[in-house]
């Protein structure tokens, strides 16, 4: 039976909202050799606020600074989820945490869309789970070099 290692990397709170970042490490020997880890990434009570953007939908989070469209309401929830999911993975993927993602919306932004007669506002709670896989990027390099009679041998 395989065992697992499991790490808080990150608990942050802003206000109401909550940010929760836990790394499994499996002792596994097949996982092991895949240098694979699981992250589990949570999101609590976090405000956003939708507004009319021409003919569709615009959804700004205020904890953190993410945004979506979608042309109804039920779309904008969703792509703000799916977007924000692929958000922290493409984040685990890079630096192998989410702290760059915790940045609240810039007061200009919040300001406007505060002031939106027309917005509505929503709490959204999110869990996700990441497998980080260890990449070497640009590993298929092929250099193709033109050969003078100076560098001839």
């Amino acid at each position: 039976m395989a065992k697992a290692k499991i790490k808080t990397k990150l608990h942050a709170t802003r206000g109401d909202a909550e940010a929760v970042h836990l790394a499994v490490q499996s002792t596994d020997l097949h996982v092991a050799v895949q240098s694979t880890d699981l992250h589990v990434v949570g999101f609590g009570n976090l405000r956003v606020v939708i507004v009319p953007d021409g003919d569709s939908l615009f959804a700004q989070g205020l904890d953190i600074d993410y945004a979506a469209q979608g042309v109804d309401m039920a779309e904008v929830k969703a792509n703000f989820a799916r977007g924000l999911r692929a958000t922290v993975n493409q984040h685990l993927q890079l630096y192998g945490n989410i702290k760059r993602l915790l940045k609240a919306a810039s007061p200009e932004m919040c300001q406007d869309i505060l002031l939106d007669s027309s917005a509505q506002f929503k709490l959204l709670s999110h869990v996700s789970a990441h497998e980080v896989h260890e990449a070497i990027p640009y590993a298929n390099i092929h250099f193709l070099v033109e050969e003078t009679s100076e560098c001839a041998v």
